[in-house]
């Protein structure tokens, strides 16, 4: 290491080599840790120069940058920037190092917002302008994954860093830099408005700012330049109007000392202005960012103004006496007075509104609001340049410096935008709307068709607007300009006489008449005519960025929660726009009386979020133990055993605390600036204490929005038809109009673990949904073994609902806290009086008999009817009808298929109880039907048969109610009684015979009738003999009359006539029940196709072909 001697001027430089290092680092981790860190600082410097994103500037300065930079892995969709990002987040530069990446912008398509694809960004691509740098410029579009992403991530703080220690890398973008200069410097405000906006001088009159306007001076500075030095004794007021300065000063060891920075808006040197201590004597301002411009208002000048306006002399004398200034802050008070909307208002609200407006500035053509967006809901006042606004995709007007938009955005009375407003963009607009002739447009305008200079030519004879020049040869008019107001629109010369500097001379005198009247000019250029915009920008003219104040709505809202006495001021403006102004959008408080609506708009508070943290915008943090309101914006819940939840606009979460219990575990994420409605446990109690006779009602509607939530987690939507009442089939087959109706009129009901829902015995009124816990079947509460479990989706109670049973069969307890939808009878019967159509589906139960109990004793009785059951005891029957339950089957709703496994103790067998069933073959034959009485799926349930040996579909005419007997009472049956079991077997063994000789003379029909005859039909002749008895395995036995074969044409009629019935429509209109549906046909094309078509082929084999 070599170290040499320094004198005063000069440094001590250790240079440190690997040699040196790598021996010391050898031990532990710590020399791993070293070259890992080297590689991935490499890897920095290797990607920041390859990509070119700082050219020319020299290698230590990018190894500088390096050192701050990240590496960012994104998967497809995450997003790099987003749209409208604003502050530092809007200032890192992203470079892609591999990856493709898709940009979008948001864009109207009529109803709404949308992104929409711009463009693909691939290796290379570098996100972000470093000479905009602290500049106040939005994101301009959204940048999203469109593959797997690697990108290099700049901090702006090590930008800034780097500007600080080598000023002079600004050079390598010096030409960027002076293109944005031309463009601040035609669209800051006037020297008079920005001098308007410092509270020192905001109650001046306008003659004396114009006057000290006419003193200042905007001056330049780029990085690294001092516009104050250490030392200097300078009197100069000095206003930032763009960029950043650093406040530094030398200590006694020659180090320098960093006190902070300034932003735009920061006023300079006003108490040594004013003959004031400063706040900073000793202390230089230097600039922090690539460029800056300040307004600069020497003291000299100033006063030299001052002696001709002797009231403001006396403003003056007093700001010295007080000893106050702004503070070194511009302020915005007047900016916020100045508004319609605000005018009124007490000082106090318009000083908490001005303390948050900031200065955001738009590119050429940047969008500033998008139609149809529910955005933050900012407001916005042009302070320099202009926008364009379009609806519907038309331009509508300009806005121009003075001028807002946005107010009833922020008031909240509209949520999306109405209009898009774009930075105005220079050349563009419709600047050749007035027209001149053929000739001028023809020389001048190369890029219109000679059909469109035709066209234009023929309005020129309309137009008086004009101001005029002739040339001594001719005496007709050879030039024309149009103006309307202070806007240049059109400026024609004759093809003749171009090049001669008549269009200059009359542009000339037009701008002196115009300046004279409003004190500025502008012009349109159409974007397309080169020329002209090369000619306009000769004179003088410039291009523009847009310069507004944003006031956020966070900073509304809570100017207004601490002053509530402004609230009435701005009801009365929406009143006066028609706006009705809604109290509340909770869906928890639907139907509450107007004074419980005040009462939570009262004292339940608004906020608006910080993107992407549970905080308001100025980083307080918000409760998250509280019940929520989503009022604009998406906000998202990641939870450990719900998974990702979204609440959007208009959903409310958490409202469970209000009802006592703990509310959703989970981290909130909003996404963008939401705004929020937040109603804590105490600020309800409040307000139900002022309300008592409402809280019974408002109680209910919070169990009702739990289970609303409970019904989404299960998949049902809240604009599904009956929600999670379909999964009762008793509901399953009515009309969707009927289930909805019935789900809008029902409560939930809340159990806590240990409660009883139903009790063995009691007679109820209510059919059980459970939409959330777990619950399990006790039987009688006598039973032996382990209880049945009951899930969430699990339904109970649908024979006491419909009449068919009074009491409950079994007991059924909460195990944890049940959440349940409760129909009762009152509610199904209002419901079925309006609906007709339906009493014929439901009555029909009814009226198969007197009402039928299910409990053990009466099963026991029905059980030992069946012949498989018989000769069994009693006691055999007691176990095996325990914790039986009764459950119901749609029109054509299969009880089991054929096919399907059993297995001792897990299968199922049934007690028909009303209507009937029928069991069909492999190939839907029918073999038989059951009804009322009969036992199904025994052999399966004891574990005799290993599957089932036939499909078993309730009747399609009505419902069939049947006991449901469960496979694990079954076991505990053939456990606790062998000998009954054994009797059993031989039963079934001797009906497996008996079916087994069924089929046998089945396959013998087939082989000897069924497969002849299909080989005798023409169309069949030459089909292998597989396919031959495929065909044939299918057929069913149908016998017919010889008068039948002689009256064809009416069997052909007949089949028919039962095809349509097969193929007929099945849509139904939303009050059709869908047991509709099924009575249509759903067995008609099984029992009518192959029999008919049998016939038809034998008697196609035996006819000639015509």
């Amino acid at each position: 290491m070599d170290i040499k001697p320094a004198d005063d001027s000069s440094v001590k430089v250790a240079m440190l080599t690997l040699d040196l290092i790598e021996p010391v680092l050898h031990r532990g981790e710590a020399l791993k840790q070293f070259h890992s860190n080297l590689s991935r600082l490499t890897d920095h410097y290797i990607c920041i120069l390859r990509h070119g994103i700082f050219p020319g500037v020299p290698p230590e300065v990018i190894w500088l940058i390096a050192c701050g930079c990240q590496r960012k892995h994104y998967l497809p969709r995450e997003t790099l920037v987003e749209e409208d990002d604003l502050g530092d987040v809007a200032d890192w530069l992203f470079a892609i190092n591999s990856g493709k990446a898709d940009v979008e912008k948001l864009s109207y398509n009529g109803e709404e917002a949308v992104p929409q694809l711009i463009g693909t960004l691939t290796e290379g691509a570098v996100l972000g302008d470093v000479c905009f740098l602290h500049g106040g410029v939005p994101r301009g579009a959204t940048v999203r994954a469109q593959t797997e992403v690697d990108a290099i991530a700049i901090p702006p703080s090590v930008i800034l860093d780097a500007l600080a220690l080598y000023p002079g890398i600004t050079g390598s973008f010096m030409g960027r830099l002076r293109e944005i200069v031309m463009q601040l410097q035609g669209s800051l405000p006037r020297p008079a408005q920005a001098l308007k906006g410092m509270q020192i001088f905001s109650s001046c009159d306008l003659p004396f700012l114009r006057a000290v306007a006419s003193v200042s001076e905007r001056k330049v500075f780029f990085a690294g330049d001092a516009c104050r030095e250490e030392g200097v004794l300078d009197e100069t007021l000095r206003v930032i109007e763009f960029g950043r300065c650093r406040v530094e000063s030398r200590q006694g060891d020659g180090s320098i000392k960093r006190h902070g920075y300034c932003d735009v808006g920061t006023v300079l040197g006003e108490r040594r202005f004013f003959n004031m201590p400063p706040k900073w004597p000793d202390a230089s301002f230097r600039i922090a960012t690539p460029l800056a411009l300040l307004l600069f208002i020497p003291r000299q000048s100033f006063n030299g103004v001052l002696e001709n306006y002797p009231s403001e002399q006396q403003r003056f004398r007093l700001v010295k006496e007080s000893n106050k200034t702004d503070g070194g802050n511009a302020k915005r008070e007047h900016d916020a007075a100045s508004l319609s909307i605000l005018q009124g208002c007490g000082p106090g609200f318009l000083a908490a509104i001005a303390g948050c407006i900031r200065t955001v500035t738009y590119k050429i053509g940047q969008t500033i609001t998008v139609q149809g967006a529910v955005d933050s809901g900012s407001m916005y006042i042009i302070k320099g340049g202009s926008a364009e606004v379009y609806v519907n995709h038309r331009f509508v007007k300009e806005v121009h410096s003075g001028e807002s938009f946005g107010e009833l955005t922020i008031l909240g009375f509209v949520k999306r935008r109405s209009a898009v407003v774009r930075a105005k963009e220079s050349p563009s607009g419709s600047g050749d709307a007035v027209s001149s002739p053929v000739s001028v447009l023809e020389a001048t305008h190369d890029f219109l068709q000679a059909e469109d200079c035709a066209a234009i030519s023929e309005q020129v004879v309309e137009e008086e607007d004009f101001a005029q020049i002739s040339t001594v040869s001719s005496k007709r008019p050879v030039a024309f300009l149009g103006a309307t107001k202070n806007k240049i629109d059109s400026l024609f010369v004759h093809a003749d006489y171009m090049g001669q500097g008549i269009g200059k001379a009359l542009l000339w005198q037009t701008i002196v008449s115009l300046f004279d009247e409003f004190g500025e000019v502008y012009v349109d250029v159409n974007e397309q005519n080169e020329q002209a915009h090369r000619f306009y920008l000769s004179q003088g003219f410039k291009q523009e960025i847009c310069i507004v104040l944003e006031m956020p709505r966070a900073a509304f809202i809570a100017a207004l929660e601490d002053h509530p006495e402004e609230q009435e001021h701005f009801q009365k403006i929406g009143r006066q726009h028609g706006v009705v102004v809604a109290s509340t959008q909770w869906p928890l408080f639907e139907g509450a009386s107007q004074k419980l609506l005040s009462l939570i708009n009262l004292y339940a508070r608004k906020h608006i979020t910080a993107k992407g943290h549970w905080s308001t915008f100025n980083g307080e943090q918000l409760p998250e133990h509280a019940a929520i309101l989503v009022l604009r914006g998406e906000i998202r819940m990641v939870t450990p055993d719900k998974g990702e939840l979204v609440f959007t606009e208009g959903t409310c979460f958490n409202e469970q605390l209000l009802f006592g219990l703990p509310p959703l575990d989970g981290r909130l994420h909003p996404q963008g600036n939401c705004e929020v409605q937040i109603m804590t446990a105490d600020i309800f109690d409040r307000v139900v204490a002022e309300c008592p006779h409402e809280r019974d009602f408002i109680m209910q509607r919070i169990v009702n929005e739990i289970a609303r939530k409970a019904e989404q987690h299960m998949g049902f939507g809240r604009g599904d038809p009956g929600g999670a009442l379909v999964l009762s089939t008793v509901i399953q087959v009515a009309a969707d109009d009927f289930a909805d109706q019935l789900r809008r009129r029902i409560d939930a009901r809340i159990y806590e673990p240990g409660a009883v829902i139903t009790e063995a015995g009691q007679e109820g009124n209510c059919m059980f949904v459970l939409v959330d816990g777990e619950a399990e079947n006790e039987g009688d509460g006598l039973c032996h073994g382990k209880a049945l479990p009951l899930k969430v989706g699990s339904v109970f109670g649908e024979s006491v609902l419909l009449g068919v049973a009074r009491t409950y069969p079994n007991r059924t307890r909460a195990l944890t806290r049940c959440i349940a939808l409760a129909l009762t009878q009152e509610v199904f019967h209002q419901v079925l009086e309006e609906f007709p159509s339906h009493v014929e589906l439901y009555n029909h139960m009814a009226m198969q008999g007197h009402q039928t109990e299910v409990g053990a004793s009466e099963l026991n009785v029905q059980l030992g009817k069946s012949r498989a059951f018989s000769n069994v005891s009693k006691d055999f029957l007691m176990v095996v009808c325990e914790r039986a339950d009764e459950v119901y089957f749609g029109p054509g709703d299969d009880i089991f298929r054929r096919g399907e496994a059993c297995k001792l103790g897990e299968a199922l067998m049934y007690i028909l109880l009303q209507g009937a069933a029928i069991v069909e073959g492999e190939y839907g034959d029918e073999l038989g039907r059951l009804n009322s009485g009969d036992v199904v799926g025994e052999g399966g349930a004891l574990g005799i048969a290993p599957i089932r040996g036939a499909t078993v579909r309730a009747w399609r005419d009505s419902l069939v109610r049947a006991v449901r007997l469960h496979g694990s009472s079954v076991q505990r049956a053939v456990t606790a009684f062998p000998d009954e079991y054994e009797s059993l077997q031989q039963i079934f063994q001797k009906r497996a015979s008996a079916n087994k000789e069924v089929e046998r003379v089945r396959q013998k029909w087939l082989q000897e009738q069924v497969i002849p005859a299909l080989n005798t039909c023409r169309i069949f002749q030459g089909f292998p003999e597989p396919i031959i008895r495929k065909i044939a395995e299918h057929l069913l036995q149908a016998t017919y009359t010889c008068a039948l074969v002689r009256v064809d044409q009416n069997l052909w009629e007949e089949g028919d006539r039962a095809m349509s019935r097969c193929a007929g429509s099945s849509k139904r209109g939303p009050s059709e029940p869908r047991w509709v549906e099924s009575k249509r046909g759903r067995h008609g094309s099984s029992r009518w196709s192959w029999p008919f078509l049998l016939g038809w082929m034998m008697w196609m084999g035996k006819t000639p072909v015509v």
